[in-house]
């Protein structure tokens, strides 16, 4: 086995473990619908995590083109699988949770704990797009990766929740462009 095979392998597992953990919230969330007061936000940045945890489950195709593992690069890779499984495990309630009848208010509480996971994803984004696919640090990538981290910094901050609904919708928005002008010219290569 390769030492991308071992890396891939250990990645793969920790976004499994992501994924299964959101869509296990997602259906424990339906099964309780008649008791839950939705909010729309929550459920946006489950799935913008959940986009991510895919998105990064495709671009690790790629990572087998990367010339040498380093530990720095292997630590780097790992850190942002764990910070997206972190987001995921963070954005929704648990099922132990039995005070968790209204999302919004757990998100102004608790879930936005799983939007500063994502902001250290896109924190750890900017060092990696630079070290796995060789973009240049300062670019559109690592600009638009920087702006989601002020607008997710902005939703952390906030007590207001029409401003935590506009930097949602921005970052949702930036994410799109991101991925626009980031990862499908990567995932092209």
């Amino acid at each position: 086995m390769s030492v991308f095979e071992h890396v891939a392998v250990a990645i793969s597992i920790i976004l499994g473990l992501g994924v299964t953990t959101l869509l296990t919230a997602a259906l424990d969330l339906f099964r309780h619908r008649r008791e839950l007061r939705f909010h729309w936000v929550p459920l946006t940045w489950a799935l913008l995590i959940f986009w991510l945890h895919l998105q990064f489950w495709w671009a690790l195709g790629l990572l087998g083109q990367v010339d040498e593992w380093s530990h720095g690069n292997f630590l780097l890779a790992i850190a942002l699988a764990v910070s997206l499984f972190s987001a995921a495990s963070l954005i929704f309630p648990s099922r132990a949770s039995t005070d968790a009848n209204d999302l919004e208010e757990f998100f102004r509480r608790e879930g936005k704990w799983g939007c500063a996971a994502t902001a250290i994803v896109y924190l750890l984004l900017i060092p990696a797009l630079h070290s796995f696919w060789q973009l240049p640090l300062v670019s559109f990538a690592s600009l638009a990766a920087f702006v989601n981290v002020l607008l997710i910094t902005g939703v952390l901050v906030s007590r207001w929740p029409l401003l935590t609904n506009v930097l949602t919708v921005l970052a949702v928005g930036v994410q799109l462009v991101f991925q626009q002008f980031t990862f499908v010219p990567i995932l092209q290569l």
